[in-house]
């Protein structure tokens, strides 16, 4: 049998090549993770890291009245930037990723068409971030994430919070309990979000 070619050799594919580290590749390579950050699910090991900001995903939109789509933002958030490596903040004038340790810890474990398991996906995942000691940065989802990702992080830090909802459209207050809107009524009467820090703008 006569011997294959080596096609490797041939074409030059067996010659040495620079390598480069995951955060260093374009975004369209490898697994999406915010900013090309590193993917560090498990909050012992962000703790181990000593990770201080973690990107959290909220792929859910059950609790919306109309137009669904939010579940898709996460997702979206991650592709749509371009950037790699480390990035400098003209407002800072700094390169915050050299300075601050942050990680993408990823999604809750959401499945559509069920609210409350979804609330409670939410709210364990951004638990525990928060107990690992990292600042959750959530990524959503429709108005009503804003319910279990506050409580969970008040929660576990021991302290009352202060928020900003910037909403596109109005919120609407004629739905369940549970749904879209009516977040900010229910962690304002927890005081986890108390009435005077928590403010709501819509477009």
């Amino acid at each position: 049998m006569d011997t294959l070619p080596n096609f490797a050799a041939q074409q030059g594919w067996d010659r040495e090549y620079p390598t480069f580290s995951d955060f260093d590749l374009p975004t369209y390579v490898g697994l999406p993770t915010f900013m090309n950050l590193p993917w560090v699910p498990d909050p012992d090991e962000l703790r181990r890291r000593g990770i201080e900001i973690a990107i959290v995903g909220a792929p859910f939109d059950d609790g919306v009245s109309h137009r669904p789509g939010a579940r898709f933002g996460p997702r979206a958030i991650r592709e749509a930037q371009y950037t790699s490596g480390s990035i400098h903040s003209l407002a800072l004038g700094n390169e915050p990723f050299e300075s601050v340790a942050v990680a993408d810890a990823g999604d809750a474990n959401i499945v559509p068409a069920w609210l409350e398991r979804g609330h409670a996906m939410i709210y364990r995942k951004v638990r525990a971030v928060a107990g690992s000691g990292a600042i959750p940065i959530v990524f959503g989802g429709d108005h009503s994430i804003t319910w279990p990702a506050a409580t969970a992080v008040a929660l576990e830090t021991v302290q009352r919070l202060n928020a900003i909802c910037r909403s596109a459209e109005r919120p609407s207050r004629t739905t369940p309990s549970l749904c879209d809107g009516v977040e900010e009524a229910h962690s304002a009467i927890s005081w986890l979000l108390p009435a005077r820090t928590a403010s709501q703008t819509s477009t």
